[in-house]
């Protein structure tokens, strides 16, 4: 014998239960391969339907035996009819479970009206108007794409210097002047 039986041989002799194990399995095996040989088992199965009782038709055969079985059991049926459509919409977005934190808005200084005011205020309109939010993203370093630029909090695009990101909007700086811009 091979020197690898041997050792086998003397570990399956050294354990008693797993000896037992094994043979069990193999006389299993041997059983139920057995019964395939000797047994003429069909290849294929062929089911015939029970003869029905009722002369009615039904639509489909499934409902049909659902039905026997429902009226076999002397229990009453209620119909019950089902909506067609759900009033709800199953992919809106519900933002309730998110916390939102409230912002401060920043008080306002008594301003003087000079002419350098209506300067200021003339250039952030102008700015305004060019820069465009387009998306903005939250977390431990939330920053905003405006105008195609990715913008991190204390970074500025067009003069103007990104102060805080909220859920679809930012607060920006521009010489002591607060801007709010929204997405659309």
């Amino acid at each position: 014998m091979n020197l690898w039986f041997k050792q086998q041989k003397q570990l399956l002799l050294q354990d008693k239960k797993k000896l037992a194990l094994i043979v069990g399995l193999f006389c299993v095996m041997l059983l139920l391969w057995g019964r395939l040989i000797l047994k003429e088992v069909p290849r294929t199965a062929v089911a015939n339907p029970a003869p029905s009782s009722a002369a009615a038709v039904s639509l489909t055969e499934s409902t049909d035996a659902v039905k026997r079985i429902l009226l076999s059991s002397q229990k009453p049926v209620v119909p019950v009819k089902l909506p067609d459509i759900s009033k709800r919409d199953l992919f809106a977005l519900d933002l309730t479970d998110y916390p939102t934190e409230a912002v401060e808005t920043p008080k306002k200084r008594p301003v003087d009206r000079k002419p350098q005011g209506d300067k200021i205020e003339n250039e952030l309109k102008g700015m305004v108007g060019r820069i465009r939010l387009e998306s903005t993203v939250l977390g431990s370093r939330p920053c905003a794409v405006i105008n195609g630029q990715i913008v991190v909090v204390g970074q500025s695009i067009e003069g103007l210097i990104l102060k805080e990101v909220q859920n679809r909007q930012v607060l920006l700086e521009y010489r002591g002047r607060m801007v709010r811009l929204r997405m659309n």
